[in-house]
């Protein structure tokens, strides 16, 4: 994706960001790998096995009511066998995602980080929930592109809390949007700020546009299908009332996406009907978030 222009209001924002932590080399050789058809099964266990705590957290997640497998699996060549090699990479990312920013100030009631978690997780479950609707080729990719959509408020509280604790106030005060309270306070979105973390990981293009546009998906160039898909299942999230994402304003849907997604009939319900039981099997990620 070409790098957008750097607001001078971003950049000073940017500036102020020390120790942002970088990408494993195992998630980064994982991601550089999708595009190779040599690699195998195998070659995904080698590289996961430099590093065994996340081989431990892919293990956990495979093993859990989320995926729900009958047998249980005990190496990461069995899963990706089974799963195949885009979702262990996906889980590779959600699992690191985790273990990053898990930790967070979270004392605030307005900037809960433990509520931030469920209503990303809800998020990346609804997306997982659309993509079946639509047959979406990746339902992997549509449920971690939900479940980081947010990435970008992670970063604004843990290294400017001062001033994400700010914005949570005038959103909740101002019975504002949490995106027009960050334009009101730092005039940066944490959209753009997951835009620039996105870059600096070198995420997938469809991954970058999922953070930088779920509030803006008219705008996706790239990914047009996946950043509806997370715009609509944030909606459904907050409908639902699952975690907090720092406002209380009733969700504004963009009637571009309906023509992008050509949702069927009765896709809408069947989404509904099985989120509170998808959302409950992936307590596993509620349980990574925790520690």
């Amino acid at each position: 994706m070409q790098a957008a222009t750097v607001s001078t209001d971003l950049a000073k924002i940017v500036r102020r960001i020390k120790n942002l932590p970088t990408l494993p080399v195992v998630v980064t050789q994982l991601m550089e790998a999708v595009n190779n058809p040599s690699f195998s099964a195998s070659d995904v266990s080698r590289i996961i096995s430099n590093d065994q705590a996340l081989v431990s957290k892919i293990l956990r997640i495979v093993n859990s009511a989320f995926y729900g497998l009958p047998k249980r699996v005990s190496t990461v060549t069995q899963a990706t066998v089974i799963l195949g090699f885009n979702t262990i990479k996906n889980l590779a990312l959600g699992a690191t995602v985790f273990e990053m920013f898990s930790k967070g100030t979270g004392e605030d009631d307005s900037c809960n980080r433990a509520e931030f978690w469920k209503h990303s997780i809800g998020t990346g479950v609804a997306t997982k929930l659309l993509a079946r609707e639509i047959r979406y080729s990746n339902p992997e990719e549509a449920f971690v592109s939900g479940l980081i959509h947010d990435i970008g408020k992670v970063v604004l509280d843990q290294f400017l809390h001062n001033e994400f604790a700010e914005v949570c106030r005038v959103a909740r005060e101002d019975g504002i949007r949490f995106i027009d309270a960050e334009r009101i306070v730092l005039n940066v979105t944490h959209g753009e700020i997951g835009h620039w973390l996105a870059q600096k990981w070198n995420l997938p293009n469809q991954l970058d546009e999922s953070i930088w546009l779920h509030h803006d998906p008219g705008a996706a160039r790239h990914a047009p299908r996946l950043v509806a898909m997370v715009h609509l299942a944030d909606a459904i999230a907050r409908m639902e009332h699952i975690g907090f994402a720092g406002d209380e304003v009733e969700p504004e849907m963009n009637p571009a996406i309906w023509d992008v997604l050509r949702l069927p009939s009765d896709a809408m319900e069947n989404v509904l009907a099985n989120f509170p039981k998808e959302f409950e099997r992936s307590a596993i990620f509620l349980k990574l978030a925790a520690e």
